[in-house]
């Protein structure tokens, strides 16, 4: 529902609920409930507090300049851009009943990195999930990353540039992404091997056009790996040997190629993270991807059967994010 009262537009599982502060914030707050039930009709009554204390629970996050919790924004030249500067901002309901919510949010003119960008954010509440699946296009999307706001796991802090000075957090590690930014000698020998095609006119890696090349060709794939995959294990090689002086008592490394490039070796223990085909497909469109882009990613990888086989724990994703919670609960009282 759109309410005055929350400056935007609010959706509601019967765990949960949230709302998007629809202006030049655009952040993303978060709405705790005690008891199963839905709750917006009564947020929204003009003199209902929702701040303070209840039976029925309260607005449990202060979002302040913060992206909020899955909110949308840029990363550009190393800063943060919030979705502030747009020339017109449109919203609507695609769906709502007892089984799921699809909300839609439109940015069109967003000024940002120099461009003048139109963006559609798509929002679905599945029923009984504390958390929302948030989906996003925009045109043109090259030239920047686009980043989320997101609650930390009290068992795994995240390395931030905040851990080594004290300041405020204003980076999570991202290796991948490092090694390809404009001036990287990665880049350059990116721009030797597939031409200047793959270069956007402000410097930036095309990753579309890059990605088209690499999947059609697996010789063409091999020469980009042989170019970032040593940087990047360089880099969370030098940062896992960093994370015993920081006395942290347990540390992740996401790495999608884990098994393909043999670095599991160098784990204490593996977690394939893992659902179906038909559900891997079934995500995948949901992206946007074509039938062709999904079969060549596929095929580029792994069979997860596979995968499944060499990791020594499995998160299963097919149901709610709280099972997908537990199962990792599960696995971490093995080292914590």
């Amino acid at each position: 529902m759109f309410s005055g009262k929350f400056e935007g537009l609010g959706w509601e599982s019967e765990r949960v609920a949230f709302r998007i502060y629809f202006d030049a914030r655009n952040a993303i707050d978060i709405y705790g409930k005690r008891r199963p039930s839905l709750q917006l009709p009564l947020y929204a009554a003009p003199d209902y507090v929702y701040h303070q204390e209840s039976p029925n629970g309260r607005d449990i996050f202060a979002v302040g300049d913060a992206v909020g919790i899955g909110g949308v924004a840029a990363f550009v030249n190393g800063k943060l851009v919030k979705i502030a500067d747009v020339k017109d901002r449109k919203w609507r309901i695609i769906s709502t009943g007892p089984v799921r919510t699809i909300v839609e949010l439109e940015y069109d003119g967003w000024s940002v990195g120099g461009k003048s960008v139109t963006l559609h954010s798509q929002i679905t509440q599945w029923a009984g999930e504390r958390g929302f699946w948030h989906m996003i296009t925009a045109t043109p999307s090259e030239g920047f990353s686009y980043v989320t706001g997101f609650t930390i796991r009290q068992e795994i802090p995240a390395v931030t540039s905040g851990e080594a000075n004290g300041s405020a957090a204003s980076w999570l590690a991202t290796w991948g992404e490092q090694v390809v930014e404009p001036g990287q000698p990665a880049l350059k020998e990116v721009r030797a091997a597939f031409g200047p095609e793959v270069i956007a006119v402000d410097g930036s890696l095309r990753r579309d056009t890059l990605a088209g090349i690499v999947f059609a060709d697996p010789n063409a794939r091999a020469t980009l790996e042989k170019i970032l995959h040593p940087r990047i294990r360089d880099l969370w090689r030098a940062q896992v040997e960093a994370w015993p002086d920081d006395k942290y008592p347990l540390a992740i490394v996401v790495i999608p190629l884990l098994f393909e490039t043999q670095a599991e070796k160098e784990f204490e223990a593996t977690i394939c993270v893992a659902c179906s085909p038909a559900t891997q497909r079934e995500r995948l469109l949901a992206r946007g991807w074509s039938l062709d882009q999904i079969n060549q990613r596929l095929e580029a990888q792994m069979p997860t059967d596979q995968k499944i086989a060499k990791a020594d724990f499995l998160i299963w994703t097919e149901s709610t994010l709280d099972l997908h919670s537990a199962q990792l609960d599960l696995i971490l009282k093995h080292f914590c």
